[in-house]
């Protein structure tokens, strides 16, 4: 028997608009800062972050941007994502690759911490975990249901901490399938943003 999708209006956590407002504005700076570090070194650190990117795509390519996403999607590593997407991009690879390499990676890595999740979902020391360091994910997903995936998979939120609060909280698989497609344009958004700050202003 299917558990129930959450319920946006069950949650208990004081979550005002005040806290998606802010996550928000998170994102904004974060924009900015990013389009400032690329810029920052790519006047600096130029030839040897594109070597860098080339023996990356190289070695790995689109395989290694989808085993990247697969595993930060999947498990809690304070590793971000861009690390290996800029890479990639740097070293060659066109944005619409990168795009759908991470994509399904992201989409593998994301079902595979929704199903884990949902297993474990009743356990106290990964509740514990989940509260502790997902708290803000988890309160999201419990009071908006979907659209708190969705929240999740386009803003820096840790998409991880999403997907776990989504298999913990018993979301239905076709909602959280369909709303994990929001992973498409965060992961484009960010190379154009990475493009921005290191090829077109220097």
């Amino acid at each position: 028997m299917r558990a129930p999708e959450p319920n946006p209006t069950s949650s208990t956590e004081p979550l005002p608009e005040l806290g998606l407002r802010r996550l928000f504005i998170q994102m904004g700076v974060g924009i900015v800062l990013l389009v400032a570090a690329f810029a920052a070194i790519g006047a600096t650190f130029r030839q040897p972050i594109i070597d860098m990117g080339g023996e990356f795509v190289a070695f790995a390519g689109g395989p290694g941007v989808l085993l990247a996403f697969l595993v930060l999607d999947a498990i809690f590593l304070p590793i971000p994502h861009d690390v290996f997407s800029g890479l990639a991009l740097i070293g060659g690879m066109p944005a619409w690759e990168i795009t759908i390499w991470g994509t399904i990676g992201s989409y593998i890595g994301g079902s595979l911490g929704f199903a884990f999740a949902r297993r474990l979902g009743k356990s106290p020391r990964f509740l514990a975990f989940l509260a502790k360091r997902g708290a803000k994910a988890h309160a999201i997903v419990e009071r908006y249901g979907a659209l708190g995936v969705f929240i999740g998979a386009v803003t820096p939120l840790p998409y991880v901490f999403t997907t776990w609060a989504a298999g913990a909280l018993g979301m239905r698989w076709t909602p959280f399938l369909l709303v994990s497609l929001g992973r498409i344009p965060r992961i484009w958004g960010y190379l154009w943003l990475m493009e921005l700050g290191f090829i077109r202003l220097q």
